[in-house]
């Protein structure tokens, strides 16, 4: 007897298998879910973190958008699944690429020019990205992402005139001298 025949999948509630979705650590669980018709219970899976990569790949070409931003957030995400999301026809699903952790640099440079500014403001954000990058992002039409580029530069220590970048060696010199204190 299979160690996770206990759940009777076909008797469930939708609520008892999004549970099961989400707490779950068996991959054959998963796989059975991600074939639900409940698009809520995808999304659990591609949330779990125990979701194989093959049922991620499944995932990120899931019909509802909301599944496919949770596959561009998994930690397991691949470079591939990611480049696919990242030229996704719904922006939400991109804004969660530029979000991602996982996303290469390659792929932040492909979506600084996303015609979604929430998009751009998200590459912006993104520990990954270049200062290139945020240099291009300071030149933006939208003033949130502007100031999303300029913030990102700021707290790695570089600030911006106009288009100039320089380090900042007064907040060095003042954080050498608070160390210097204690």
């Amino acid at each position: 007897m299979r160690k996770y025949a206990q759940y009777d999948l076909e008797n469930m509630t939708i609520e008892e298998k999004k549970r099961l979705a989400e707490d779950t650590r068996y991959p054959e669980i998963l796989r059975l879910l991600a074939n639900d018709e409940d698009s809520g219970v995808r999304y659990y899976v591609a949330r779990n973190l125990v979701t194989p990569i093959d049922i991620l790949r499944k995932l990120a070409n899931d019909e509802d958008s909301g599944v496919r931003s949770q596959v561009a957030v998994h930690p397991k995400v691949t470079i591939d699944i990611l480049e696919k999301l990242a030229k996704d026809d719904d922006y939400v699903v991109r804004e969660y690429v530029a979000y991602s952790i996982n996303t290469p640099v390659g792929l932040l440079k492909q979506l600084s020019d996303d015609k979604n500014s929430t998009v751009r403001e998200l590459v912006a954000k993104n520990p990954n990205v270049t200062s290139d990058i945020l240099e291009k992002l300071l030149e933006d039409e939208s003033r949130t992402v502007r100031n999303a580029a300029k913030e990102h530069l700021e707290i790695r220590g570089m600030e911006t005139r106009g288009s100039k970048k320089y380090y900042s060696f007064k907040k060095f010199s003042n954080e050498l001298k608070r160390i210097k204190e204690v």
